[in-house]
């Protein structure tokens, strides 16, 4: 990947992500707000407001690529735990300084996570919350990983 295309597709990436698994969530019968939706979007567009169509076409391809390479890291049996993988990785990088706090993917991820935690209809038989969020974070670190080895999120010594 060049160096013109890596700030785009890092901003990009993780919103795309999260789209991808609302997908997967939404044909398991799951429902999510529309305006979620039409928010990640925004969050995905947003970095490639000033390229051109030629470009914005290339990056389009790679952000799908490179969200698609990060989901099969993740490789969630079950899309419901694939997404709330997908949410520790946002948060992974807001918590590493990789991605703004603002970014819309990683706002949502801290509601899809705080909103589980939350959650008072959980069934005494299943796992508790740490534990699941446990499994998760390793995901995420696995998934941080990958994208390391493919140029994004690098943190570069002076």
């Amino acid at each position: 990947m060049t160096p013109f295309y890596r700030p785009v597709v890092e901003r990009a990436v993780p919103a795309h992500m999260m789209i991808l698994m609302m997908h997967e969530v939404r044909r398991a019968g799951f429902e999510f707000r529309a305006d979620v939706g039409e928010q990640l979007e925004a969050a995905v567009a947003s970095p490639m407001i000033d390229l051109t169509k030629a470009q914005v076409k290339t990056a389009c391809r790679m952000v799908d690529a490179h969200a698609r390479t990060l989901l099969d890291v993740i490789n969630p049996d079950d899309p419901v735990e694939g997404l709330y993988s997908c949410a520790a990785f946002m948060l992974k990088l807001a918590e590493e300084g990789l991605q703004d706090r603002t970014n819309q993917a990683v706002l949502v991820a801290a509601l899809i996570l705080d909103d589980l935690s939350n959650d008072n209809d959980v069934d005494g038989a299943e796992v508790p919350y740490g534990l699941r969020l446990a499994s998760w974070r390793k995901r995420a670190d696995n998934a941080l990983v990958r994208a390391n080895l493919m140029g994004l999120y690098l943190r570069l010594c002076n």
